[in-house]
């Protein structure tokens, strides 16, 4: 059965007199995983303008039980409320990333390749691999052999056997002075509070341009071909170049990696953007990448122009392997590949039954397959049960589609909630 549930905001553990009194919180939820057990976690950003110069803006991950009832949220950043309120968990950085490690740990991170442990409960943290903070704007004041003591990655996934699929950030590759993006391996092993493991680095999106220019270091954590990975030593020619040599038709100027997915043990989908004013004529690829780092082939499409992944920022991917598929949802529709990237099925948004897919941002995969869609501006998740049978697919959306209608605005005429904004009911907020 498809399932839909609002994303809850504890109004009154983060504004003064208990919600928000002016202006509009503007949400942005940023990713979601799954637990063995069933819960999903959710990482959401929160802004509200509270006078002319005032503002409050924070993070929060919120967690939910299989049947969509919210188990507990922490509030993980809170800067400018007006009596002070901030949050004690310790994280002060923007996070980007949130997986649930093999173990049932929610795991957070950011570009700079701080990780964050939580506890299952969301009662607080449990351990951090954070690197050193810098001590000025952004990251160019950073100590970098410092940082790369305590840091991590930038974002994890979990492969079916366990291991952890990495992406790190480099520093000062070229005039950029912040982490970018572009190193991927797999750890030797667990990650926990005591422990660190080594990354066996595999795939880089793009070497330095200019060697005068390059001015990173190797990461000492990580493993390539016997020795660190980074400054002058990381895999060549790296995957923007390759796909560029293969598919000549892509130009993109500037580019930066999405989140992988993961298809199989040994094989994940690696988006790769043009970051330079990206337009719905933008190029772009979902590369498949074999776990010794071969680009063997790309997903069939979407497209660009009214296919194009880049108006609304729909660019995530998100894979079953369990079925060996592959799913992309844009303003033009869903689409489904398969593990080679073959195109199995596109669901146009111009057909009237899959219209409100035109709205719905692709958040991941459940552990048994299902789809995992967020209506950012109701705040609502979409879990949809996707059919073995490939041609069952339009009928099991269709249908999930109505029934989120209906569930909405069943919940809308119960709850009555202003702008679309849940507050937290009976659930234990911990800031």
């Amino acid at each position: 059965m498809p399932l839909t549930h609002p994303l809850f905001l504890p109004a009154a553990h983060l504004f003064p007199g208990g919600g928000p009194q002016a202006g509009k919180p503007l949400f942005q939820h940023l990713a979601a995983a799954f637990s063995g057990a069933g819960d999903c976690y959710v990482l959401s950003r929160f802004f509200l303008h509270t006078g002319l110069r005032d503002s409050i803006d924070g993070q929060l991950v919120a967690r939910y039980r299989p049947d969509g009832t919210p188990a507990g949220c922490l509030v993980i950043r809170l800067d400018g409320r007006e009596d002070g309120g901030r949050s004690s968990s310790g994280i002060g950085d923007s996070l980007s990333d949130l997986c649930v490690l093999p173990d049932g740990t929610p795991a957070l991170s950011s570009r700079g390749n701080r990780t964050f442990l939580l506890d299952p409960e969301l009662t607080g943290l449990a351990g951090a691999w954070e690197g050193k903070y810098g001590q000025g704007a952004g990251e160019f004041r950073l100590d970098i052999p410092e940082h790369f003591k305590g840091s991590f990655a930038t974002a994890i996934r979990p492969t079916p056997s366990g291991r952890l699929l990495c992406v790190l950030s480099e520093f000062k590759t070229s005039m950029v002075s912040g982490g970018l993006p572009n190193l991927i391996g797999t750890a030797r092993g667990p990650l926990t509070p005591e422990h660190r493991p080594v990354i066996d680095v595999f795939a880089c999106l793009r070497l330095p341009e200019d060697p005068a220019q390059n001015r990173s270091l190797p990461i000492p954590y990580t493993c390539y071909a016997g020795a660190p990975a980074g400054g002058d030593h990381r895999p060549g020619p790296g995957l923007a170049a390759e796909a560029r040599a293969r598919w000549p038709e892509l130009r993109w100027f500037e580019t930066r990696p999405g989140t992988p997915a993961v298809v199989a043990e040994d094989r994940y989908v690696v988006p790769i953007f043009d970051g330079f004013r990206p337009s719905r004529w933008s190029d772009y690829v979902y590369a498949l990448v074999d776990e010794a780092g071969t680009l063997f082939g790309r997903l069939d499409g979407p497209g660009n122009g009214e296919c194009s992944p880049f108006p609304g920022d729909h660019r995530a991917v998100a894979a079953d392997p369990g079925r060996g598929r592959v799913f992309h949802v844009n303003e033009s529709g869903l689409y489904v590949w398969s593990a080679e990237g073959e195109r199995l099925a596109v669901l146009s948004a111009e057909d009237k039954a899959y219209r409100p897919l035109k709205r719905m941002h692709l958040m991941g995969c459940a552990p048994d397959g299902s789809l995992l869609l967020a209506r950012h501006d109701h705040n609502l998740l979409l879990r949809v049960e996707m059919p073995d049978d490939v041609d069952e697919l339009g009928p099991a959306v269709q249908a999930a589609l109505s029934d989120h209608v209906r569930t909405r605005n069943r919940l809308k005429k119960a709850h009555t909630p202003a702008d679309w904004l849940w507050t937290t009911p009976d659930a234990p907020v911990f800031l």
